[in-house]
């Protein structure tokens, strides 16, 4: 829940942007989209070594496949 401080200051910005001529919704929507480019290459990293990982279960199910079909 929300500060009285933290509704404040939201408060204090929707009308400040609202002299400005922008949508609270679409500012916050830019901050988003601004994290998402400053962080780019921490999420590509995270989805590669994802992407690794799977890679290696596979060939690790192969090889204990194969290995129980030569048994």
């Amino acid at each position: 829940m929300a500060t009285k401080e933290q509704r404040q200051n939201k408060q204090f910005v929707e009308k400040l942007l609202q002299i400005q001529g922008i949508r609270y919704d679409d500012w916050v929507d830019e901050l988003h989209v601004q994290f998402l480019q400053e962080n780019n290459k921490l999420i590509l990293e995270a989805l590669d070594s994802k992407i690794s990982k799977r890679k290696e279960e596979a060939k690790q199910s192969e090889d204990v496949q194969s290995h129980s079909v030569t048994l």
